[in-house]
């Protein structure tokens, strides 16, 4: 601490230009500093951000291939009229619903009326 206290000392002795010049150099010196923290942070986060999705997206695939091996997907009742019991419809169904729910939520957060 007693060397930065001198340094400070030291500069403040300087000609006006000097000053100004250590000023810049230090400013400089710091605003490099927190752009490189940011930049590597921003990288970090996007780069956590991509695996998150490669594993969500493994998964959903390994979960629809499951699904499509153990579901029934379409019962015939006569010639003319089929009925979807199980399968992957619903299952879209839900996540559209799900999906508007969400965006609704969003915009009532938004807006600040949160219910």
């Amino acid at each position: 601490m007693g060397k930065i206290q001198n340094y400070i000392n030291d500069v403040r002795h300087r000609p006006e230009a000097e000053k100004q010049r250590a000023v810049l150099t230090w400013t400089i010196i710091c605003a490099s500093i927190i752009f490189i923290i940011w930049v590597t942070t921003f990288t970090l986060s996007f780069v956590s951000n991509a695996n998150d999705q490669a594993r969500l997206r493994a998964e959903a695939e390994q979960m629809a291939a499951k699904a499509v091996t153990q579901a029934s997907v379409v019962t015939t009742t006569s010639p003319a009229t089929t009925i979807v019991k199980k399968g992957l419809l619903p299952t879209i169904g839900q996540l559209l619903s799900d999906g508007v729910d969400s965006i609704t939520n969003g915009f009532w957060v938004i807006g600040g009326m949160l219910h």
